[in-house]
């Protein structure tokens, strides 16, 4: 018999092809899952202890008048001057990648490495039954912090809404 005349079967008729892709992308989705769980828990956690309050304020304070802004301020003049008049909507989801992709990468390490000192202190503090009360002090801490920061940001916000 000619192997070059012999006819194959395609990869997916194969008794475990299909099976197996399917197992695949279960697992893949599981996966996704699991991290978007993570993820949410995550930033959950932050939000209660006050810590992404903070970054975001690390964040704000280092990036306002920056090379950052003034490049973003441009990106959102140039486009809102389009001939098709984009509503805030379509300029904030235009404007938003920009943003983001343009960050300083030394910002997005310090950042970064704040993040990862959080999930460090969070992931000892789990395994520490025993400093279960100094954690509790230092959460009443950062809520009483919280609260003075929230109030500042209440204010920034006014003074925000009498600029626009």
């Amino acid at each position: 018999m000619n192997p070059v005349s012999k006819k194959l079967k395609p990869n997916n008729t194969r008794a475990d092809g299909p099976a197996r892709e399917e197992d695949e992308e279960d697992s893949e989705h599981e996966r996704k899952s699991v991290e978007e769980s993570i993820t949410t828990q995550l930033k959950n956690r932050m939000l209660a202890s006050g810590e992404w309050l903070r970054l975001q304020k690390i964040l704000m304070v280092k990036l306002k008048g920056s090379e950052w802004e003034e490049q973003l301020r441009c990106a959102a003049e140039t486009r809102a001057l389009e001939p098709d008049n984009p509503t805030l909507t379509k300029l904030i989801h235009h404007l938003r990648p920009i943003a983001q992709n343009t960050i300083p990468s030394e910002i997005k390490h310090e950042i970064s490495t704040s993040i990862e000192q959080f999930i460090r202190a969070n992931i000892e503090e789990e395994d520490d039954d025993d400093d279960d009360d100094a954690a509790d002090d230092h959460h009443q801490q950062r809520q009483q912090n919280n609260n003075d920061e929230e109030e500042e940001d209440e204010e920034d916000e006014e003074a925000m809404e009498e600029v626009v």
